[in-house]
């Protein structure tokens, strides 16, 4: 997609237990991307909250290792049952993906907006980026947008799409010079 000029996004990757316990992981990482000539800002290693359980410390010095050298990181279903607000201010992460569980009820209780608003203030603060998945309604996309949340993905914007469309989609933004956002 970069050698025919199409407008570049970043690619979230999962990062799963194995790897944190691969003490060459960092180094492998960057051998296979620097040999495809990859822009390290445009791969956004994910990990999952539930990562944090047992691997606490290996998954915090990955996490560092990983944005010193430029890559993406972001804290996957963020909510989800495993939140430690005390683990919160020592990641070094660029996005927390809330999980889907927080919209996958159609409207969201107040609790729930609650909860949400106050993540997304704290994230904030903490120079993060919050991405809300699992967006389905227009409510939920005017509530995100009211409480100034970075990004949403969800069957709102869109189902998951074949790689053509995808790229029809890249021609249209590109001949369209439309700007794309991206975590930078």
């Amino acid at each position: 997609w970069m050698d025919n000029g199409f407008p570049t996004f970043p690619i979230s990757v999962n990062v799963s237990r194995i790897h944190l316990n691969d003490d060459d992981f960092v180094d492998e990482l960057q051998k296979i991307v620097d040999l495809y000539e990859i822009p390290y800002r445009l791969l956004e290693l994910e990990l999952t909250e539930s990562i944090f359980i047992n691997n606490t410390e290996d998954a915090l010095i990955t996490m560092k290792k990983l944005r010193k050298l430029g890559f993406g990181v972001s804290i996957d279903d963020f909510g989800a049952g495993y939140s430690s607000l005390n683990l919160l201010k020592n990641m070094e992460t660029d996005v927390i993906k809330l999980d889907k569980e927080f919209f996958g009820h159609g409207n969201m209780q107040k609790e729930e907006q609650i909860i949400v608003s106050s993540i997304i203030s704290m994230a904030k603060q903490l120079n993060m980026k919050v991405l809300s998945e699992g967006v389905e309604t227009q409510t939920q996309s005017d509530f995100l947008k009211a409480v100034s949340c970075d990004m949403a993905q969800g069957y709102l914007y869109s189902e998951p799409i074949p790689v053509k469309d995808f790229e029809n989609l890249m021609i249209q933004i590109k001949e369209n010079d439309y700007s794309v956002d991206y975590i930078k």
